[in-house]
Parts: C-alpha cells; structure tokens; sequence
C-alpha cells in the first residue's frame, strides 16, 4: 500500500583457524525494524533484536565439507494501532533458537566443478504473551494479556551451483562469471507437526570486477513450495579502501514480490574486517 518500512542491522564476527581444515566463530547480531500496516489509519510496529551465533566449519575430505550453526536470541516488540476511534497500545517479548548443518561437495562435468549443497536448518522463535492497552468509543482496557503462540519453519535447500566464467585476469581482480544454481526446497511451518512440502529453487548470479577495489553484481532468485511463490531481483555494487582493502562500503538496491504482495529495498553496508 505504499507504506514505508526502515531495517538495521549491526554485527561483530570472530574466527579461529583449527590447522588447515577447520574453523570456528561466533557472531553477535542485533537488529531494529519499524514498519507501517496499511489495514490501519495510523499505525506503527516496531521490534528490536539480539542475537549470539556459533558456528563450524571443516573439510572431510578434499572435495566434501561441513557446517554447523546453533544461534538464541531475544526479541522485543512494540506496537501502537488506531483506526476510527480504536487505538491499540502494546509490547511483547521473543525468544529465538535456530539451528542446521550444511554437506557441501564438488564434482566434475565437462569441464566445469559444481557444488552441490544439502542445508537443512530450523528457526523458532516464542512469542509468549502480549502485554495489550485499549480503548474504544468510550471503554477502556489495560494490561490486557493474550498468548500468540510460536513461529516454527524448517527448511530444506539442496541446490547445485553451476559456475561459467568469462575471464581469467591476473591484475588481481575477482574473474567475471554467472552462477546458476537450480534446486529443489523443502519447508515445513507448521507447529505441532513434521510434513515437508517440496517445490523449486533457481538463482542466478553475476559478478564483475572492473578493477581490483570495485564489484558490481546482479542476483535474480525464485522459489516455489506448496503454492508459495517468491520472485527477488538484486543489483548491487561494492568498494573496497584503506589498508590491505579491510574496508568496504555496498549497496544494494532490489524487489521482491510474494504472495500478492511486492516490496522495493535499497540497503547499504559498511564493513571492517582484519
């Protein structure tokens, strides 16, 4: 409807090399959101989020890889409605696990090495009880208290990756290339039962380099399960400066239409890494 809605996010990373074949890191995530909802004359939603993330990744063998992850975070929810002389006043609170592993190996067909991933992963997060104020034509309500329950997906993505590359430059920048990486997917949301629903995945990938600091890159994704439809379009454009190129500032700029509905984003990231 037209309605403006604004995403952060902020991250620190930290890794450690095993030997040769292994790593291990954690990751600290927070986010914040507020968003507008168009069945309401004014209205306005907001969340804040943080977020601990461990991670895992090692080599079994030359061609075969694989990684874990487990995150828990806690979310917080505060939102205020009205609409023809009802007014909507509350806040809630969130508790998130999520969780997977990922195969990943390589082969060779014709010429070309393609990966093939198995990701299978799960996200819950327990929403608990809302704390709700109201008031309507007259009447008044306070601390009023209602359970909403729990959002449970699990997700499993096993596509291929089908790398052509055009060149092969030896000043240092990245080789110009498009993958292409069809699949199937597997979800499953609902909460007292375990019935994965099966469909399609494809997504293409372009990268160019025009010089060793600079990339732009397009990415065009589709997915569809169990009448779910998703169609996603990405252009974006990275710089890296600084000492050893350890900075880099991006953005990204895109739409995304699901399920009768489309959103365009513009999204900006600035990174550090040592």
């Amino acid at each position: 409807a037209g309605n403006w809605s604004s995403r952060g996010l902020a991250s620190v990373r930290l890794e450690h090399r095993i030997g040769s074949r292994t790593v291990l890191g954690a990751a600290v995530l927070g986010t914040a959101s507020s968003d507008e909802l168009p069945s309401f004359a004014n209205s306005r939603v907001s969340d804040h989020s943080l977020q601990l993330n461990l991670y895992g990744r090692t080599y079994l063998a030359e061609r075969l890889r694989f990684a874990a992850f487990a995150g828990w975070g806690r979310s917080w929810y505060d939102f205020k409605l009205s609409n023809s002389g009802l007014v909507l006043d509350g806040e809630m609170k969130g508790r998130r696990h999520v969780y997977g592993a990922a195969l990943s190996g390589d082969i060779d067909v014709a010429g070309l090495t393609l990966t093939t991933d198995a990701i299978l992963s799960r996200a819950v997060e327990r929403l608990g009880n809302a704390s709700l104020d109201a008031s309507f034509g007259g009447e008044t309500g306070s601390d009023i208290q209602f359970g909403l329950g729990k959002v449970d997906i699990t997700r499993l993505s096993v596509p291929v990756h089908v790398p052509i590359v055009f060149d092969h430059p030896t000043d240092g920048r990245e080789a110009t290339r498009l993958d292409i990486s069809p699949g199937v997917l597997c979800h499953d949301t609902a909460q007292d039962s375990s019935a994965l629903e099966c469909g399609y995945q494809l997504g293409f990938k372009f990268r160019l380099a025009p010089s060793v600091r600079s990339l732009f890159r397009a990415e065009a994704r589709t997915e569809a399960v169990d009448g779910y439809l998703l169609n996603s379009f990405t252009v974006g454009f990275q710089r890296r400066f600084g000492p050893a190129d350890r900075v880099s500032l991006g953005v990204d700029a895109g739409r995304e239409a699901r399920a009768g509905q489309s959103d365009n984003r513009i999204m900006t990231r600035f990174t550090v890494g040592r």
